[in-house]
């Protein structure tokens, strides 16, 4: 590799660039193989072409020149990830493949002695040097490439379970290659196939309950390819690679895996969270709140939607007034929206969790405080006010409001060569839409810590860090909190919120004094106060009506032109 590709690469790695939600998912798959991520950096690139994982692990070695002192620098391990994962809820998994790249070249030297004594079992017969040959090194580092493929899908699936199989059966089986020819690098897709068919069932056959129907469901989706490959047999030597990839894989999750993937675990954990159409932070069914992992995350959406489950319980899915199949694919595109928002913040989340939320947590001390509105029930149904994920509950929660926090996403209004922005023409279609976000508006998304300066006089949209869950029977007023407000922000929101709401609130932030603001992500910068609503309400009300806003996770444009107002209007004038 030359220098100016290694350049390339970090200039794709850019933020404008970069799948960077998945930092906390890669570094959990990190720590499931026993790799320090603390000392590692990590790096992640947009792909175009589906598919398109890779990983470069340790881009350092790549040099084409010895660094001084190479050893002081920390390795540096960049991803790609096809830009498709935004419209994917479980390729994502395939990542898990490409950290098992990182696992080989860690323990390279212990597995290439165990392919040296398998090589020497089957050439015993010859009473030469073999290592000597240029031939049969070739035949070795074949033989060690095709087991690397082999070994990372076996940790791809020990990290993800039966989301990795079901999304790399289904990116191989719709992919038009010849699946019986394998490479110098790479083993034949057919046998990589056969494999995930076989961990898939044995996944399938051995679960329980409501996951059990799910990987049913996702068996009988992948049936017609399981009936075209059922009968194919392997040769012998990828049997034989494969049976090498086993031993090395059984002895390595002794000593290098952890290896405590639990579907039964994972799911109870997260279902109530898609259920009530809630990103999967925390589980809420409790008084304490318990982080719900990254994994967790892809595993649980992945057989939620795929397993087709949220047909009989997503509370979305079942208000919603539109046909099946477009209700199917509005959700299908807010799970991953929330899946993608609740893995990027789980780090912030997790350290919260640990501090206010430890084994001394008492949720008595927060019983006259709307905290006690997470367990609400009305009429039998579970009707509660929900904000989060919870981050310092003590601090946050007050008898009549919540604080919510400034998040990382923001629409900053810019100067354009254009006369004039039309509120209707925003977002008419989605061309339209981009053309508008881009001509004037930039979206800038700022870490969780990092500072957002807000100068004099300028306008800015910007979301909460909380995820909002109104009940049917309250609606709410957004207030700026005093403190910011004596500094000269103006908090100058669509203050109500309508009953049964759910989704990040967009704040429309001014800067009314003359110096400038810093405004930290994170930070305490509202407050939702809670009102009875005046009127009976329903339960699906909000989800069955004509609401524009449901379930956004970041600031977002207005979008008038759902108002019935322009049809009445056009007609008039027409």
């Amino acid at each position: 590799m030359t220098i100016s590709e290694i350049i390339n690469l970090f200039l794709k790695a850019s933020p404008t660039n970069s799948s960077w939600w998945a930092l906390p998912l890669i570094q959990q798959c990190y720590g499931q193989c026993k790799i320090d991520y603390s000392k590692r950096r990590i790096l992640i690139i947009h792909a175009h072409d589906i598919g398109d994982f890779s990983v470069y692990p340790n881009i350092i070695d790549y040099f084409p020149y010895d660094l001084p002192k190479k050893e002081k620098y920390e390795p540096i391990d960049i991803f790609t990830i096809p830009s498709d994962t935004r419209f994917d809820i479980s390729s994502i998994a395939l990542v898990g493949h490409e950290v098992g790249h990182i696992f080989w070249q860690q323990n390279f030297s212990i597995i290439e002695k165990k392919i040296d004594d398998h090589l020497k079992g089957a050439y015993k017969y010859i009473d030469i040097d073999l290592f000597n040959f240029t031939e049969f090194k070739e035949k070795r580092q074949r033989i060690a490439s095709h087991i690397e493929e082999y070994l990372c899908d076996q940790i791809g699936s020990s990290i993800f379970g039966p989301a990795f199989d079901f999304s790399l059966l289904k990116l191989f089986c719709s992919l038009p290659t010849n699946k019986n020819k394998g490479s110098s690098t790479h083993p034949p897709e057919i046998s990589r196939i056969l494999q995930s068919f076989d961990r898939l069932k044995k996944c399938k056959d051995t679960a329980s309950t409501t996951e059990k129907i799910a990987l049913d469901y996702l068996w009988n989706s992948l049936e017609m390819f399981n009936n075209e490959y059922k009968d194919t047999k392997l040769e012998k030597e990828d049997e034989q690679y494969l049976e090498l990839t086993e031993k090395i894989y059984s002895e390595g999750r002794r000593g290098s895996f952890s290896d405590n993937w639990n579907l039964g675990q994972i799911w109870p954990r997260i279902k109530n969270e898609l259920d009530c159409f809630r990103p999967p932070f925390e589980t809420v069914q409790d008084n304490k709140p318990e982080v719900i992992s990254p994994i967790e995350a892809v595993v649980g959406i992945s057989l939620y939607y795929h397993g087709n489950i949220f047909i009989d319980s997503n509370e979305y899915y079942l208000l919603k007034k539109n046909n099946a199949q477009e209700k199917k694919k509005m959700l299908r595109e807010i799970l991953i929206k929330h899946m993608r928002y609740a893995i990027s913040l789980f780090n912030f989340v997790f350290k919260s969790n640990q501090k206010f939320c430890n084994l001394d947590f008492d949720s008595s001390e927060l019983k006259s405080t709307l905290w006690r509105y997470r367990q609400r029930v009305t009429g039998g149904n579970i009707n509660a006010a929900i904000v989060t994920p919870t981050i310092d509950p003590i601090t946050q929660y007050g008898l009549n409001s919540v604080d919510l926090r400034l998040g990382t996403s923001f629409l900053v209004n810019k100067a354009s060569r254009f006369t004039h922005i039309s509120p209707k023409q925003i977002s008419e279609n989605e061309e339209e839409a981009n053309k508008y976000l881009n001509d004037f508006f930039e979206k800038i998304q700022i870490p969780i810590g990092k500072e957002f300066i807000l100068h004099p006089h300028q306008f800015v949209l910007a979301s909460t860090l909380e995820y909002v869950c109104l009940p049917f029977d309250y609606y709410a007023l957004v207030l700026g909190r005093s403190t910011w407000g004596r500094l000269g922000l103006n908090i100058a929101t669509a203050t109500t919120v309508q009953a049964g709401f759910r989704g990040c609130l967009t704040l429309e932030l001014r800067n009314l004094g003359e110096t400038p603001l810093p405004l930290t992500t994170g930070t305490r910068i509202a407050q939702l106060c809670l009102i009875q609503a005046p009127i009976d309400s329903s339960q699906s009300g909000y989800f069955a009506g004509i609401s524009k806003y449901v379930g956004p996770v970041s600031a977002e444009l207005p979008k008038i032109e759902n108002d019935q107002d322009w049809a009445v209007l056009s007609n008039y004038f027409k």
